[in-house]
């Protein structure tokens, strides 16, 4: 397809949003990726463009979903480049880059027993990290520790998540965010969710969680062209997505102000966040954030099918087209 002008701005955002709890910095974006390394079911970011027929075109593809660990090392193998962390086997490939405090990057054998690091990378079939970045990071007086990944298991009975093969304790003073400003509870937590928990490490390789956010995958963000509106119902279209209103919908006007659904025109740009259910997106918050449409493509969503040419993102066709870049996060 013809890459021209015309380009209409809007993001698909998932709240896989990462929070700096305990540190400041982190791992540079860009770990190299090809499109074979793109499967159904991954959460991506999207940058492109959308063509005068309305066909959105990738330009870079940032794979996310990066798994993260934070504490201290238990052991270390500097020949064989692999290390522990609470419990958690880390190996490294040619490309895994070292830092110090400073980010300043460092020979592998600078890392010892006992020093706090925080590691970016993918979880592999047989249980180990397979490390992108690792960074030194100074001691608190009170060490936690922070993971990041897919739930693996739930245990009802005991309360107790497992992630990145941790066992993550969560109690009754584990503040629980399911995100779009709603806490939850233990229950809410599934197989397959993202989380990122913070809390307490114990001797027995577990921990227990004083803060866990839940990535559900059906928690939206979508900043794009208001095509349509349908007042009667409350009901407007992004990108030929529906959006759902309720009486909770909160509605933000480009200075920051609160406004009402009446406020709202075609043609505008919009930020809607929610979570998507039966294929429509019910807003938890409608913010404008131009009168017109912008010009640069961002989406950040699941990836709902896929072929050599062709991604899907809540029912979106995305084009991969011969200059499109990958990487990940």
């Amino acid at each position: 397809m013809t890459e021209t002008r015309g380009l209409v701005f809007f993001s698909l955002l998932l709240t896989a949003v990462m929070f700096a709890a305990l540190t400041t910095g982190g791992a540079q974006a860009g770990a190299p990726a090809s499109p074979e390394d793109l499967q159904v079911g991954q959460s991506v970011l999207i940058e492109g463009w959308l063509s005068p027929e309305r066909e959105l075109m990738a330009k870079e593809v940032e794979i996310l979903g990066r798994s993260k660990v934070r504490a201290r090392i238990d052991s270390i193998d500097v020949e064989e480049r692999s290390l522990v962390i609470h419990g958690v086997k880390v190996t490294t490939h040619e490309y895994t880059r070292v830092l110090d405090k400073d980010e300043d990057e460092i020979p592998f054998g600078r890392l010892a027993r006992g020093l706090t690091v925080k590691i970016w990378g993918r979880m592999l079939e047989n249980g180990t990290l397979f490390a992108d970045e690792i960074e030194m990071r100074r001691s608190g007086s009170q060490e936690l520790i922070k993971l990041e990944g897919a739930v693996e298991g739930v245990d009802e009975a005991s309360n107790t998540l497992t992630v990145l093969g941790v066992p993550v304790r969560v109690s009754r003073n584990t503040k629980i965010e399911l995100g779009g400003w709603q806490y939850g509870w233990f229950h809410d937590i599934a197989v397959g969710h993202g989380i990122e928990a913070v809390g307490i490490p114990l001797a027995d390789g577990s921990m227990v969680a004083s803060y866990v956010r839940v990535q559900r995958g059906n928690d939206v963000e979508l900043e794009g062209p208001l095509d349509w509106i349908e007042g009667s119902r409350r009901v407007v279209g992004v990108l030929g997505v529906h959006v759902v209103t309720s009486p909770l919908t909160r509605y933000i006007g480009r200075t920051g102000a609160g406004i009402r659904f009446d406020n709202l025109r075609e043609g505008s740009t919009i930020e809607v966040k929610g979570t998507l259910r039966d294929g429509k997106l019910h807003a938890e918050q409608i913010e404008i954030k131009s009168s017109t449409a912008k010009n640069e493509v961002e989406i950040h969503g699941t990836i709902e099918a896929l072929d050599a040419e062709n991604m899907t993102l809540l029912g979106l066709p995305v084009q991969i087209v011969r200059n499109t870049e990958f990487a990940f996060d």
